[in-house]
């Protein structure tokens, strides 16, 4: 399930590709977004922008005004807003992509980090195309759970690891592949979680029983797996954390 590298790499539009190629699917994925926070509407307008490949068709929070709110911002009617996820993933097809009988083709899952195994194996239990959100969850039973989930139902299952499509870093896996740069010595990467966002003090981002830690598994999660792409598997590994400031709550490292 992984970003893989330059050969073999899969469609940055979660198996778009592998998903289309289905006997007589000649039409957009029908998508629900599940998690209508900062990220799910991130996920649903740049959907909106690819017609041809995308129709935005349900949206999920457990806080139902969030996906009223969103919902309405992308045009669909309220009965699209759900605030129970197996009613979006149950709920008839409408409009013009469900006249083949199908629901939903695959779901975005932006939920909170210790949410995510619970939603993605939900959607892959019925069969649908799961993209999720960075981190993949916040254990490895956890991972290895919607792996088997996602592998059982035959469906894609791709966590939103994106760095290596940017055309910035993809230069630079060239120029190293490439011997250009040299044997690699060493590499260094920074990530600093430590601002404040929408001018929020504490947010369970910072908190380390519903994020799965702070800011390594938050917002270094991207820059390690550049590292692993760039100059290979660790042989091991060594980690010194520690929380400074009052708002990262229960252990979460900043």
């Amino acid at each position: 399930m992984d970003g893989g590298g330059e050969t073999g790499v899969r469609s940055p539009v979660f198996g778009y590709d592998a998903a289309m190629s289905e006997p007589g699917q000649n039409r957009p994925l029908r998508v629900g977004v599940v998690g209508a926070g900062r990220m799910g509407r991130r996920h649903g307008h740049i959907m909106r922008q690819w017609p041809q490949r995308f129709e935005v068709a349900g949206v999920c929070d457990r806080y139902e005004p969030a996906a009223q709110e969103l919902a309405h911002e992308l045009d669909l009617p309220p009965r699209r807003a759900f605030a129970d996820l197996e009613a979006m993933l149950d709920a008839p097809g409408e409009g013009p992509g469900a006249g083949d009988g199908r629901r939903l083709d695959a779901v975005v899952v932006c939920t909170v980090h210790d949410e995510h195994a619970r939603d993605v194996i939900a959607a892959a239990q019925r069969g649908l195309h799961v993209l999720v959100e960075k981190p993949m969850a916040t254990n490895m039973a956890d991972c290895r759970a919607m792996v088997a989930a996602a592998e059982e139902a035959g469906v894609v299952l791709m966590v939103g690891q994106n760095q290596r499509y940017k055309a910035n870093y993809r230069a630079v896996k060239r120029l190293i592949d490439s011997g250009e740069l040299g044997a690699i010595r060493a590499a260094r990467v920074e990530s600093n979680g430590g601002g404040k966002r929408g001018g929020e003090s504490r947010t369970w981002v910072r908190d380390a029983r519903r994020a799965g830690g702070g800011v390594v598994i938050s917002l270094a999660t991207h820059r390690i797996d550049l590292m692993r792409w760039f100059v290979g598997e660790p042989s091991r590994v060594m980690a010194v954390c520690r929380s400074t400031q009052p708002r990262f709550l229960h252990g979460a490292e900043d």
